[in-house]
């Protein structure tokens, strides 16, 4: 194996630890951190009685959005 190759795979490697860990991260916020969302108590398909609808004549998200 050449040098640049393992430099490659140590680097590579570095990366998949850093974002794992940070995967972890945001996994044990968002799981430490939901009690304001409301338990699921039906067995529908859709538990929550919200719609959202979007105007299909704009043409464009910036539009939809009325960003610009």
């Amino acid at each position: 194996m050449g040098l640049v190759h393992q430099e490659r795979a140590k680097v590579r490697r570095a990366m998949e630890q850093t974002l794992q860990t940070t995967v972890m991260k945001i996994v044990t916020f968002v799981n430490t951190h939901k009690d304001h969302i409301p338990p699921i108590t039906t067995q529908g398909v859709n538990p929550f009685p919200y719609k959202i609808t979007v105007d299909q004549k704009e043409s464009s998200w910036a539009n939809r959005m009325r960003m610009y």
